[in-house]
């Protein structure tokens, strides 16, 4: 049965984010074949910092910290890959210093997560905060990095 919407009849709505699109999307923005499929087991979506908390040095710091014992964390159970949201100006580069530790690079920042996310292997969500990790699909649970971390709130 067709649906009005716009002006024209709405026959079939399909979902582009199927595990095929999405694969073939990244590959071919990525200048990729099926060969460099990669897969990672985490993922840390990232969100810019000053968004959840004041911009201080003792904040700066503490998010430092916290990042640094997450990759120590999650290094013990696989490989990670931090995806950096758009407005997050961080440098994570320090953190990659092997193998198990990627930093997506602007390409792969610009794509949304949704399109990487075949991709990269379907890995766990690891997040701060970010609203892909709040509408997945991912048959995983999200992870939050302050109850990774134990804290009982975002910032202590």
């Amino acid at each position: 049965m067709a649906t009005k919407f716009g002006g024209k009849n709405l026959v079939k709505q399909i979902d582009i984010f199927t595990p095929e699109f999405s694969t073939r999307f990244a590959q071919c923005i990525l200048n990729a074949d099926c060969i460099n499929k990669q897969h990672f087991n985490y993922v840390f979506l990232t969100s810019p910092i000053f968004d959840f908390t004041d911009q201080t040095a003792e904040n700066y710091d503490f998010y430092r910290s916290s990042i640094q014992k997450l990759v120590q964390t999650v290094r013990e159970y696989g490989s990670l890959v931090i995806k950096s949201h758009p407005r997050d100006h961080y440098d994570y580069s320090p953190f990659a210093c092997d193998d198990a530790v990627k930093i997506c690079g602007p390409l792969e920042n610009a794509i949304p997560f949704e399109c990487l996310y075949e991709y990269f292997g379907r890995p766990q969500i690891i997040s701060a905060g970010s609203s892909v990790s709040l509408n997945s699909n991912s048959e995983k649970p999200t992870i939050f990095v302050y109850r990774l971390l134990h804290y009982n709130s975002v910032m202590g």
